[in-house]
């Protein structure tokens, strides 16, 4: 469904969907997302887990030990 409205210079294009309204205003646009009480997760439910590939997670920077951060400190402190 569509409405156009024009007087003067001002005209207001408002297009409706089940979704979303966009509304124009001379040169502004803005849009207005209306929004349930819970997100849609449909794509989520429809997600085919056996196209994921395998993959192996290395750890390639590990974090320094607490005993490691002590030195550190100790080292700055004495120099």
């Amino acid at each position: 469904m569509t409405h156009w409205y024009c007087k003067g210079s001002i005209s207001l294009a408002l297009k409706l969907t089940e979704d979303r309204a966009v509304g124009l205003i001379g040169g502004a646009v803005s849009l207005i997302v209306k929004m349930g009480d819970r997100p849609d997760l449909s794509e989520v439910e429809r997600f085919d887990k056996s196209k994921l590939k395998k993959t192996i997670t290395e750890v390639k920077n590990t974090l320094p030990s607490k005993e490691t951060i002590e030195q550190e400190k100790e080292f700055v402190k004495r120099s």
